[in-house]
Parts: structure tokens; sequence; C-alpha cells
């Protein structure tokens, strides 16, 4: 039996975990300091092409700048275009040109993810409590297959 979480998505998820399509659906609120209130505000204007559109659709007062900087951070806005550095670098200029109505076409340009901000798995694990796009584990998949004999799966679902 496979249970899959799909990923938090500023345009899908919604504030509470939720099962549709036999799929669980992500929580946005279980992300750190995202509130039921921001959560809300974001499933109700969604869906969201970029930065410029999320902000010009939710209310700034309710889904701060640090709120926005953890959906990035957890990859709920990977769906939109640039990587999630130049996402956050340009994020207080996409708040600052949607508040004035003031729309350019420029990209973030900056150092490499990684470099700047850390590993994005350990930023996944800090700011949603577990890995959501792979596991620092993932890498010995093939070793563990060959010397594990026990496979709780397979006892769970008789095979």
């Amino acid at each position: 039996m496979e249970i899959t979480v799909t990923p938090p998505s500023v345009n899908y998820c919604g504030p509470r975990f939720r099962v549709e399509k036999g799929e669980i659906m992500f929580g946005l609120q279980a992300i750190k300091g995202v509130s039921h209130a921001a959560a809300e505000e974001i499933e109700k204007h969604g869906p969201y092409q970029d930065l410029w559109d999320f902000y010009s659709k939710v209310d700034s007062s309710i889904v701060q700048r640090a709120m926005a900087r953890n959906l990035i951070r957890v990859g709920a806005m990977d769906h939109m275009d640039g990587t999630r550095a130049q996402k956050e670098q340009a994020l207080d200029r996409a708040i600052k040109q949607s508040k004035s109505r003031k729309w350019k076409d420029e990209d973030a340009k900056g150092v490499p993810y990684r470099e700047k901000f850390g590993d994005p798995l350990a930023l996944e694990k800090e700011f949603a409590g577990f890995y959501i796009s792979a596991h620092p584990a993932d890498e010995y998949a093939d070793l563990f297959n060959a010397y594990c004999t026990a496979h709780p799966s397979n006892e769970l679902t008789g095979r």
C-alpha cells in the first residue's frame, strides 16, 4: 500500500491536509510560520503564475514576507520560473511592485541557492518538519536494498 503525499504548492494546497483523488494534499499551515489566515488567503486567490502574480492577488498584510520566504524554501512555489534562490531574492521587489502596481520583467540574479541559503533538503526539514522532495538517504537506496533482508512494507502488504 503506497500513500502519496503531494509536495506543498500555493496552487493546489489548502490550509489543512486533506485527501483528494487518493492523495494526501499538503496543508500549507503545517509550514513553519504560515498562519491559517495566510493559507486561506493563498487558497482563495490561486492559481499563481509567478511571484508578482502571487503578490498582486494576496493581501501582503496577511501573507507576510517571512511566510512567503518559508513557502519558497520548502518548494511551494517551485512551479514558478526561476530557482528558489532567485525567487527569494526577488521577493522584496515583488511585494513592493505589487503594492505600487509598477510591473517590471526583471530576473533575480545571484549565487546558486545551495551556496547562499544552504541545502534545500535541510530547509524543507526545518520549515516543514520533514523531507518533501527527496531524502538524504535516497542515494543509498541500492545499497540498502542489496543488504537488507527485512522490508516492513512487504509485511504490511503481504508480499
